[in-house]
């Protein structure tokens, strides 16, 4: 080595040291564009998966703690791009506005009202109600029994063409002490499943008009009083045609013996009656034990209803089960004339029931036995009633 090249060394050494050390720590160009890359492509990713909620919300923390870091490290076009995406996807954490969130404080948002809990109950599609109710054409039928039926009465009973212009549903069984109980508030009788008993006429008459008040029906009978001390009476505006009333009620004689016979002509509506067991306890009449409890296999007390065969319209122990209160005053006066929407006697003593009950001979089972008549404020272990509402 020359001593000119000795000199130079000797004075640019350090410089030269820097230059090889700063080119041997530097990345190579091609390997600075592929860690660019990769922190555009990291960055990215963790702010899609913030965006999206994609990530567990772990790796979703892990991806934002990521994203800060590799923003350091990547230049100025990647934390642009990763902006222009958050813009655009809005983070699922940050809160709504209030408008889009339901005001739970508002009253009744998180459960019904009380007339829209009472919608369900009349018609029989929550508990207690165990049955439907059941449309009752308009039209004409046959009201009474032949002269050649057996166990009739001829002054009651006598054969007459009977219109109704209006259908109308009926309920398929007996109102039970549970149903009753929903609607009264209290119960007179024990079984929850058996027809409620021990009602008088004012007390089924109750319970007709406040099922119409529960759903905002007008009610067909006013009352006043409570529990079994109601006393009630047809409101003003229905007691000339009670059918008219838009509410629950009781039906009249004639809704009452078409819904039984459900097109036949009968005396039970699964056939002829047994002239033997008439007045008897101890003959079963064995048409009528399919569809009714009597006093031949009743025993001592009323049934679970619908446990007995239903007519042709679905309805179920209007043969027998428990005696049942119709609208009706008592009226006998014999007629053979044809009548259209008969409504009973304006006025009277005592109100008529229909159908046979557990306690009672086969012969009030029949369709067009009508001869029990009682006081309206009486009730007992046989007496029951359905309700009906015109359609």
């Amino acid at each position: 080595m020359s001593r000119l090249a000795l000199l130079a060394l000797l004075l640019l050494g350090p410089a030269c040291s820097r230059l090889v050390s700063t080119s041997e720590d530097a990345p190579r160009p091609g390997a600075e564009r592929s860690e660019l890359a990769r922190d555009r492509a990291l960055a990215v990713d963790a702010v899609r998966e913030r965006a999206t909620g994609d990530a567990p919300a772990g790796d979703r923390a892990n991806a934002r703690d990521g994203l800060k870091v590799d923003a350091k490290r990547a230049d100025a076009a990647t934390v642009v791009d990763a902006k222009k995406l958050d813009a655009k996807k809005p983070d699922p954490d940050l809160k709504k506005p209030d408008a889009a969130k339901p005001d739970l404080k508002k009253p009744d948002a998180a459960k019904p009202d009380a007339s829209s809990v009472a919608d369900l109950a009349p018609t029989l599609d929550m508990a207690p109600f165990p049955g439907t109710f059941v449309t009752i054409p308009a039209g004409t039928f046959q009201m009474g029994s032949p002269t050649t039926e057996a166990c009739r009465d001829a002054v009651s009973e006598v054969l007459h063409p009977v219109t109704l212009t209006r259908a109308y549903e009926m309920l398929t069984t007996e109102v039970t002490a549970a149903q009753f109980h929903f609607v009264r508030g209290y119960k007179p009788s024990a079984c929850n499943t058996c027809p409620v008993i021990d009602v008088t006429w004012h007390e089924a008459a109750a319970f007709a008009s406040e099922l119409s008040l529960l759903r905002k029906l007008a009610p067909c009978y006013l009352c006043t009083g409570a529990g079994n001390g109601v006393s009630c009476a047809p409101a003003p505006a229905y007691a000339s045609q009670i059918a008219s009333c838009p509410g629950y009620r009781l039906p009249t004689e004639a809704e009452w013996e078409r819904a039984y016979r459900a097109g036949t002509a009968t005396p039970y509506y699964n056939g002829q009656n047994d002239a033997s067991a008439c007045a008897s306890c101890v003959l079963p009449d064995a048409l009528l034990e399919a569809i009714a409890w009597t006093c031949v296999s009743g025993g001592t007390a009323v049934h679970s209803v619908a446990q007995k065969a239903p007519n042709a319209w679905g309805l179920y122990d209007m043969a027998g089960n428990a005696r049942e209160w119709v609208n009706d005053w008592a009226g006998f006066t014999p007629t053979t004339a044809a009548l259209i929407d008969p409504n009973g006697p304006a006025s009277g003593s005592s109100k008529l029931l229909r159908g046979g009950s557990f306690f009672i001979h086969p012969q009030y089972a029949r369709a067009a036995s009508r001869l029990d008549v009682v006081t309206p404020g009486f009730g007992n272990f046989n007496i029951g009633f359905r309700v009906v509402r015109s359609k």
